[in-house]
């Protein structure tokens, strides 16, 4: 099947407003989905995201999974949302192997005194599978100085969008993310706002 990987960038303080204090309080989603965009099908799809991790904190209390697919995955959607993302295929931090293998991703459950801190995360923060989020890197120094440093068997376009990004969140103080199919181009499947996605198929990474 393959992987449509996105690249994505958020702030710690965009992270809690968007993500912790809405899991903290969920009568917030609504104002924090109007706070993220001005369009209202875009808030609609927004609170979509806030209903799906409030459903699972809900149901399964301290004990998800699956949390790369929901809570990792949800992250990587509002940020997509917030930041302009990067596209890749079948490349991703977390798909390194062998002797380049390299920990640079942590989990969200990691982050202390935030909602899901008592969340296990069996991912240990990378991409677990299809339609899955990683973890965050605070950090995307190290990795680029990583990439740079390594000859990767990695297409070209997907290398350049990897280094675009974590440049971008270099250059903005940002936390870099990895997602799996939040974004499948080839069946219009998208779980986030697709507006802000650069790509090298769309002809819209100009320099």
């Amino acid at each position: 099947m393959g992987y449509d990987v996105t690249f994505h960038a958020i702030s710690k303080s965009e992270l809690k407003k968007y993500v912790f204090d809405v899991l903290d309080d969920p009568s917030l989603a609504a104002e924090r989905s109007k706070d993220i965009d001005e369009n209202e099908d875009n808030q609609e799809d927004i609170q979509s995201i806030y209903d799906n991790m409030l459903q699972w904190i809900s149901s399964s209390p301290q004990k998800c999974d699956d949390f790369a697919e929901t809570f990792s995955f949800a992250i990587a959607a509002i940020s997509g949302y917030l930041h302009d993302f990067y596209y890749s295929r079948n490349f991703a931090l977390s798909f390194i192997e062998g002797e380049h293998r390299v920990n640079f991703l942590k989990s969200f459950n990691a982050i202390n005194d935030s909602p899901l801190s008592n969340y296990r995360d069996v991912s240990g923060g990378a991409i677990s599978s299809n339609y899955s989020g990683s973890g965050f890197s605070d950090d995307p120094k190290a990795i680029l100085e990583f990439v740079e440093n390594h000859e990767l068997a990695v297409d070209e376009d997907a290398l350049d969008s990897f280094k675009r990004s974590l440049n971008y969140c270099i250059d903005n103080d940002l936390l870099f993310i990895e997602a799996s199919d939040l974004v499948v181009p080839f069946t219009n499947e998208s779980y986030t706002n697709t507006s802000k996605m650069k790509a090298h198929f769309l002809d819209n990474i100009t320099s």
